[in-house]
């Protein structure tokens, strides 16, 4: 296996302290002096490269900003020796960058958009078939439509589904995306970002996120809620997605810009890093439906 390098970037202290061990031992008042810039940690068959995004809240962190830590920490991976770059949280939503990236790094990135998309389908199709619900006569609702992952799901799913109900994430229309859900009275709700809403009457709640915990989420006691976005690798830790799909594009050598920044995902290569996945032996992470 070729060595990956994979951008983890917390956004506070507790998330560092849940991507670096030794951090859990470190005072408070060294995180800023110390993660000034990304750290390398060696971890088997590649690298996590740390860089928090302590300064700022996510709200107003600038896409130029972003795109100046990966630029940063691909560099670092390149002299690490890493053949391509996976990106996660913040770093793998940034829009309208792959020629940049380009023109800046000599390794590929990958955003690990596609196989967190299969994670969410994976995971309806699975909790459909365990609540014993036919996806056919059912509808879904989809809130964060407009990044890869939701419209990727969208895409996905509306062949599996009777019904599709897509909307964006702006923070201005939660009522009205709320009132909208409460009338759909859908089978499921993908969140795909960390966006809080009251969510009732829905018999299945799929979060996806990068990093960070869970969306607060309202629902009966019916309903069934779970994280999408979690794999089992072989040897039967569980990671993110995200780590999941950089690591199997090593172990095929798949040196190649894959879940392209700033560009739709395609169905194609959901379909794919789906296939190599079964053949690596990595397992979507699904706990509440497992497989049979």
């Amino acid at each position: 296996m070729k060595s990956f390098a994979y951008l983890v970037n917390p956004l506070t202290i507790e998330e560092l302290k849940d991507s670096w061990l030794p951090a859990r031992i470190l005072p408070e008042f060294l995180f800023k002096v110390i993660f000034k810039g990304p750290k390398p940690i060696k971890v088997s068959h590649g690298f996590l490269i740390l860089c928090p995004l302590l300064a700022k809240p996510p709200a107003k962190l600038e896409e130029e900003f972003i795109l100046g830590q990966i630029i940063q920490a691909g560099r670092i991976a390149e002299g690490l020796g890493a053949k391509i770059l996976g990106l996660s949280g913040y770093a793998s939503l940034i829009t309208d960058a792959h020629n940049r990236l380009a023109k800046n790094l000599k390794i590929p990135v990958t955003s690990g958009n596609s196989y967190a998309s299969w994670s969410v389908f994976e995971a309806i199709y699975r909790l459909a078939k365990a609540k014993d619900i036919d996806l056919k006569k059912s509808r879904l609702a989809i809130i964060g439509a407009a990044n890869s992952i939701g419209s990727l799901c969208a895409r996905k799913l509306s062949s599996h589904v009777n019904n599709i109900t897509i909307f964006d994430n702006e923070t201005d229309k939660i009522e009205l995306l709320r009132e909208a859900i409460l009338e759909l009275n859908p089978i499921a709700v993908i969140i795909a970002e960390d966006e809080r809403r009251a969510i009732e009457n829905a018999d299945i709640v799929v979060h996806i996120k990068a990093e960070g915990p869970l969306a607060e989420v309202k629902h009966n006691q019916d309903t069934l809620t779970i994280k999408a976005g979690l794999v089992k690798s072989p040897e039967g830790k569980i990671i993110s997605s995200w780590l999941a799909e950089v690591m199997l594009l090593a172990l095929e050598e798949r040196f190649v810009n894959y879940s392209l920044l700033g560009q739709a995902n395609n169905l194609d290569k959901l379909e794919e890093i789906a296939d190599i996945a079964a053949r690596q032996g990595f397992e979507v992470w699904v706990p509440e439906a497992p497989l049979q």
